[in-house]
C-alpha cells in the first residue's frame, strides 16, 4: 500500500505531462500485445541460437558513410533548426 501511495504520489507531482490519467486505458491492451510472446517462452523454452537481421549491402553501408559537401569537418556542418517546445 505505500509503494503504491509513493508512486501514485510521484505521478501526481511530476509525472502527469507526461503520462497524463488516460494513459492508464492503454495499460490491458499492451499486456494483451505481450502474452503470445510470454507464452511462447513458456512453451518453447528460451531461444538457443541469435539469428542475425539482413543488412543493407556493403555499398550502400559504404555509400552512407561517404564525406559530405563540408568535407566532414563538424565544426562546418549547417546548424540545426531549434524546435519550438
Amino acid at each position: 500500500a505505500l509503494l503504491t501511495a509513493a508512486v501514485g504520489t510521484g505521478w501526481f507531482v511530476f509525472g502527469r505531462r507526461v503520462a497524463p490519467l488516460r494513459y492508464l486505458a492503454f495499460i490491458p491492451f499492451y499486456v494483451m500485445w505481450k502474452v503470445p510472446m510470454y507464452l511462447s517462452l513458456v512453451v518453447r523454452g528460451k531461444q538457443k541460437s541469435w539469428e542475425r537481421t539482413p543488412r543493407r549491402t556493403e555499398e550502400a553501408a559504404a555509400a552512407q558513410m561517404a564525406p559530405s559537401s563540408h568535407g566532414g569537418d563538424p565544426r562546418q556542418r549547417p546548424a540545426l533548426a531549434a524546435v519550438p517546445r
